[in-house]
């Protein structure tokens, strides 16, 4: 298993977000992330992460490499200079000590990337100039360019229109044909049964946990499952 949970719980003003949850995830597997807006979904990655205090039992990340893109930055409204190859090569500043200087390795590494992401012909462009998908798609590159073998994903697609959307959906998708886990939160979990293995519902506690196709199930006896209600 690369994710082991048991009893997670994590609480903001004595209230509990995330309830005693547990389960686990195992390497090379697709997990789309499901829930109402509050239920704790991004609570959980940050925890998982490291980034969130939490209370649990367990709590193992079994990878030395991972890959967080986040909810829509504002940094496609940055003013500096800063051009795409740049901020892609900011995904290795957290293994460099001070003076935080690239290495030729370093460079080759960020064309490698950006090769990989198609997105050769935007290099040199400013990070404010670019569209909606070039943004996510340069922001994925920086997840990537210290080559993770598990990526979190929280709602990165919510403002792009539907084909940068699809377009989206088929390159992680990719990723994952190539080995790498993924933990994608959505709320587009109608959409993401295409892609994903598993899919987790959670609303405070786990309410689902399964497959793909166990999930419509659960809708089925449940009612209509989404992002916006409770089953």
């Amino acid at each position: 298993m690369i994710i082991s949970v048991k009893n997670l719980s994590v609480s903001f003003q004595a209230m509990k977000v995330i309830d005693g949850i547990s389960f686990d995830v195992e390497s090379g597997d697709f997990v789309a992330l499901a829930g109402p807006n509050g239920a704790g979904k991004t609570t959980l990655v940050r925890a998982l992460l490291g980034l969130q205090e939490s209370e649990f039992d367990e709590l193992a990340v079994r990878c030395e490499r991972t890959g967080y893109l986040q909810q829509k930055t504002s940094l496609s409204d940055y003013k500096f200079p800063a051009n795409v190859r740049e901020i892609i090569l900011t995904g290795l500043l957290s293994e460099k000590s001070f003076p935080h200087v690239y290495s030729s390795a370093d460079g080759r590494r960020a064309d490698e990337v950006i090769e990989m992401m198609g997105i050769g012909d935007i290099a040199t462009r400013l990070i404010g100039k670019l569209s909606g998908g070039q943004l996510q798609k340069v922001l994925l590159a920086r997840a990537l360019i210290n080559k993770p073998r598990l990526l979190f994903l929280d709602e990165p697609t919510t403002a792009l229109d539907p084909v940068s959307r699809d377009n989206f959906y088929d390159l992680v998708s990719g990723l994952n044909r190539d080995g790498i886990t993924i933990l994608y939160v959505t709320h587009d979990v109608g959409a993401m049964l295409k892609y994903a293995a598993r899919v987790m519902y959670l609303d405070r506690k786990i309410q689902f946990y399964g497959t793909a196709s166990g999930y419509r199930d659960f809708v089925s006896l449940n009612g209509n499952v989404n992002a916006a209600g409770r089953p």
